[in-house]
């Protein structure tokens, strides 16, 4: 059911170490290439969109438009996404923060901070989600380690759901950068 509490359209600016780019080297991927410089990719027809646009979905009135830009930058892991979307009626930042503050309140991984960091979550199953109502605008944040987080990390958490066993068995640990 659609609960339509954003605007249709809906803009993705998602960065992204190397290691994102899979384990074929590329010239693209190369340090001396990708050092020193920001480089979008598979803009508007990258694999993720229809992911994307599945999840907007569920806030949208109906069927969205996402553009998803994502922008490779020099650094080996870790993705920062900002996101973008007009709410359907006025929000503040003080509604934002009881939204997040409600749905990541007690979640073992998921932090709604002030200010999110690819350095503080690198290394770590750890996520930060930031938010800010701006101007009739919503910007949304997410932070993870690809390589663990969005990885490895999450089939260990789901592997210990699955047995029994505390989620955070083996994934613990604060990020590398804390």
């Amino acid at each position: 059911m659609k609960s339509g509490l954003v605007e249709n359209d809906v803009i993705v600016d998602a960065k992204s170490g190397t290691s994102g780019a899979g384990m074929v080297p590329s010239a693209r991927t190369h340090h001396s290439i990708c050092g020193e410089s920001i480089i979008p990719y598979s803009v508007g027809k990258h694999r993720h969109t229809p992911e994307i646009e599945m999840a907007v979905d569920m806030f949208a009135s109906s069927e969205s438009k996402v553009t998803f830009v994502p922008q490779l930058l020099p650094i080996v892991r870790g993705i920062l996404s900002s996101c973008y979307m007009r709410p359907k009626k006025d929000v503040s930042q003080e509604d934002l923060d009881e939204i997040y503050s409600k749905q990541y309140g007690r979640e073992r991984f998921v932090h709604y901070v002030t200010e999110p960091s690819i350095r503080a979550v690198v290394g770590s199953n750890h996520a930060h989600v930031a938010s800010r109502a701006i101007d009739g605008t919503i910007v949304t944040f997410g932070v993870i380690d690809n390589l663990v987080k969005g990885v490895s990390g999450q089939a260990i958490q789901c592997m210990n759901l699955m047995l029994g066993l505390d989620e955070a068995c083996g994934l613990d640990y604060p990020g590398l950068g804390v």
